[in-house]
């Protein structure tokens, strides 16, 4: 297999996330809409935005299932976990420190996704974030994929859908998605450009590298 900059390497590492199952939605999977919406099938379960969505897709990756029961005991589970952090995780991502963490997910009306990234680092789980051509990784991307939330017009997660890390361009460190203008060649931010349908000549004149990074950076930068 041939690889170029785009990847940087990683596409190697990432086959035991690549799935040949289709993204029809089954009882794995969760819709979240923009408008309420109750329960009409056992094949669906639908979200309005008052509701935790990233803690349910946590929930439903370690108990199979959408009850909201689980949501303090997990939180409870992680938050031990990141008490007795004997493999260092907090200091090693740097996103919280440990009592950062327990005293934020004690207090938070919502999961956010720097609290949903160390849920899923701690409890040893890696969900991807697809936004168009991005695919973000929520978790360690060592450990097994456990599933993916695909954020289109609407927002679901599911545990099975047909991923190529080849189409994407892939980031697995969401929060800091791309590295300091000088690391790169104009090429690579061309063909990184390129993946992201990014244009790098304007009126018929090609754009600056700093132009261009600085296009990249903003169009990387997590939003959920």
């Amino acid at each position: 297999m041939i690889h170029n900059n785009i990847h940087f390497n990683i596409i190697c590492n990432l086959s035991p996330f690549m799935s040949s199952n289709n993204n029809n939605n089954n009882n794995n999977t969760i819709i979240i809409h923009n408008n309420n919406n109750n329960n009409n099938n056992n094949n669906n379960y639908y979200h309005n935005r008052k509701e935790d969505f990233l803690l349910q897709c946590v929930n439903m990756v370690l108990n199979n299932e959408s009850n909201e029961c689980h949501h303090n005991i997990i939180k409870n589970n992680s938050i031990e976990l990141a008490k007795n952090d004997v493999n260092g995780l907090m200091k090693k991502y740097k996103i919280f420190t440990s009592k950062n963490f327990i005293n934020t997910i004690f207090s938070c009306d919502k999961i956010t996704p720097e609290l949903f990234f160390m849920l899923n680092i701690l409890n040893n789980i890696t969900v991807i974030i697809i936004k168009d051509k991005k695919a973000y990784y929520f978790g360690d991307n060592n450990s097994n994929l456990s599933g993916y939330i695909i954020a289109d017009t609407y927002k679901y997660f599911t545990k099975e859908y047909d991923f190529n890390p080849e189409l994407y361009y892939n980031i697995l460190t969401p929060f800091k998605p791309i590295n300091c203008a000088s690391s790169y060649k104009i090429g690579d931010l061309h063909d990184i450009a390129k993946l992201l349908d990014i244009p790098i000549i304007i009126d018929n004149k090609n754009r600056l590298k700093k132009d261009i990074y600085e296009h990249i950076k903003t169009e990387l930068t997590f939003e959920f």
